[in-house]
């Protein structure tokens, strides 16, 4: 069974189909390739340290950043593990989560020590969105609601093609008095 869209998985333009191709208990690795952008607000500043002992977001901005971006899916589980590595020029920045299909197109993204962030997929005017759900902390196989977005505000996401092997995707926090606070965005290829 597919991991994402199951039942609009063949209304995705060919990129975006090769991009969620992901079945649940098999062994499949999907690398993309990318240039991104990362920027970020004066008020996510005050969380620089937080973010960076947690390892939950890239705490650096830049222009044009190398990303390798790798999709596991694995023979003993449900779940799609992703490794995202940032080319910095002074280093090699690393974020790891995995993802926990939920129903009607609903996703846990579980991060370092456990904080999740729920959303839920959606396929509409030829675009991925991705709507924010809320915040957990997962404790064994529970999840605890965070009600944190009046601190961290609310996250949303966007994946769009560009042609049968390269999409655009954004990624965005925006918090309820400050606005945006974090973003980033590029252009990818799936090999």
């Amino acid at each position: 069974m597919l991991i994402f869209f199951a039942n609009e998985y063949q209304k995705l333009p060919i990129v975006l189909q090769k991009h969620y191709c992901h079945n649940q208990f098999t062994n499949r690795n999907i690398i993309c390739n990318g240039k991104m952008q990362i920027k970020f607000g004066n008020f996510f500043k005050i969380f620089l340290f937080f973010f960076h002992i947690l390892k939950i977001l890239i705490p650096k901005q830049g222009k044009s950043i190398a990303t390798v971006v790798y999709l596991k899916s694995k023979i003993n589980s449900s779940y799609l593990f992703l490794e995202r590595n940032f080319f910095f020029k002074q280093k090699e920045i690393k974020f790891f989560s995995y993802m926990i299909p939920q129903e009607n197109n609903k996703v846990i993204e579980v991060m370092n020590y456990n904080i999740c962030w729920k959303f839920q997929y959606n396929f509409i005017n030829d675009k991925i969105t991705l709507t924010h759900c809320g915040y957990y902390l997962k404790i064994f196989n529970f999840f605890l609601l965070l009600p944190i977005e009046y601190l961290f505000g609310k996250i949303s996401a966007e994946e769009k093609p560009i042609s049968e092997n390269k999409f655009f995707m954004k990624m965005k926090i925006n918090h309820p008095i400050f606005g945006y606070i974090y973003c980033y965005q590029g252009i990818f290829t799936i090999q």
